[in-house]
């Protein structure tokens, strides 16, 4: 027994001894020597280019996305995963796997669930992603017809919506910001959204027109994700280099387009359209330019903030609308006068009572929450734009729900 004793501090050397050696043989050759408890505590779920970042030992987590569709698969990926595995609306991922998942709702009470599962297989976590955020308008439709190619195409604080004539919400996007005008393009057969957005305080001719704030306009590719950002006209002439646009607003093709701002030469405002492409000026109109605009159009509209003279306009644009032609615009000014501009030779004239015939054809510039635009889809359509303008109905038509 006390020869036992006296080896014993030995035997515990020498087990130590083997274990110290058998684990670093076993990294050498290559294999991991496991802890029972290792696994990753967080994970990042990024759902349409978001990231959202999830506790895989946590129940009932909540979260958000700021924009989601119906309409198309929504991309989803997830970030690299030890010991543990996930499972997206029952679909499983790999570490650092992407899948397209399918929606088929958007509501504050429609989720993605999230489930955080060990190694046995037992769940250990979940998240639910709401599809609709809490501070997100439930829109309904008061009156809808039975045509399902019906769209509603409008905005409502930060948000986007596009809704069907059931009233179920197609796309939504939280842009952070004010927003209104939110419509469709369809050019040369490639369809984009665009919207304006808030940008930031007036300009000083803006502040003379009686604005109260700025505006920028947001484009979108066909799959709602950012495609181009317009907020500022061109540099020419009257035009200084940070001239905020104004909200008329037409696209033409991908990267072209006709804008406008306001100008001020010696007290007088007017209106410059601009004809883009690409960022750079194709043809310029000044309203106080055309003919029509005489001195007995020409009115005070405010004092200056440092002079006491009157500012004076000289026509200011309040609406662009593209003809179904394709190669007229008709310009709305203040006090209902009416001018068409021709995009092939650029020649302008007067336009008595805006008779052009276009208004019940295409989307009309509207400013925010007078109107929202009902469209007509038909995909199978061989004409060049497959859109057209069924009607204009007033905002309170469409309500929500507080």
């Amino acid at each position: 027994m006390k020869k036992l004793r006296s080896i014993a501090p030995l035997l515990i050397i020498a087990l130590c001894v083997i274990i110290i050696v058998w684990f670093l043989t076993g990294q050498k050759s290559g294999h991991t020597v496991k802890i029972a408890d290792e696994r990753s505590k967080s994970v990042t779920v990024t759902i349409n280019g978001q990231d959202i970042l999830l506790n895989t030992e946590e129940y009932d987590q909540r979260s958000n996305v700021y924009s989601l569709t119906t309409e198309r698969p929504t991309l989803v990926s997830v970030s690299e995963l030890k010991g543990v595995s996930i499972r997206i609306n029952k679909t499983p991922f790999l570490s650092g796997e992407e899948k397209l998942i399918e929606l088929d709702e958007l509501s504050q009470t429609a989720y993605i669930s999230v489930s955080f599962l060990d190694t046995d297989g037992n769940e250990i976590g979940s998240a639910y992603i709401q599809t609709l955020p809490d501070d997100a308008a439930p829109w309904i439709i008061r009156s809808t017809g039975t045509n399902t190619n019906v769209f509603y195409y409008f905005s409502c604080g930060n948000y986007l919506y596009k809704i069907d004539s059931l009233g179920h919400i197609l796309y939504y996007r939280n842009c952070g910001a004010p927003t209104t005008d939110f419509r469709p393009h369809d050019v040369n057969g490639k369809r984009y959204y665009s919207f304006s957005v808030y940008a930031g305080e007036p300009s000083i001719e803006q502040l003379a027109c009686g604005e109260s704030e700025r505006w920028a306009r947001m484009v979108l590719d066909e799959n709602y994700q950012f495609f181009d950002w317009i907020e500022f006209a061109i540099p020419i002439d009257d035009v200084g280099e940070t001239h905020p646009i104004e909200m008329p607003f037409v696209m033409l093709d991908t990267g072209h387009y006709l804008i406008s701002t306001i100008v001020e030469t010696d007290w007088v405002l007017s209106s410059v359209i601009q004809e883009t492409q690409n960022g750079k000026i194709l043809r310029s109109w000044n309203s106080s330019d055309m003919t029509f605009f005489n001195s007995d159009y020409i009115k005070g509209v405010g004092i200056s903030l440092d002079s006491p003279y009157y500012w004076v306009n000289s026509g200011l644009l309040t609406n662009m609308y593209l003809g179904s032609d394709g190669k007229t615009v008709l310009c709305e000014f203040e006090d209902g006068v009416w001018c068409e501009v021709n995009l092939t030779d650029g020649t302008v004239f007067q336009s008595p009572n805006g008779s052009y015939g276009v208004l019940e054809k295409n989307p009309v510039q509207l400013r925010q929450q007078e109107l929202v635009y009902v469209f007509s889809e038909n995909t199978d359509s061989t004409t060049a734009r497959g859109l057209e303008l069924i009607s204009r109905i007033e905002i309170q038509s469409v309500f929500c729900e507080n």
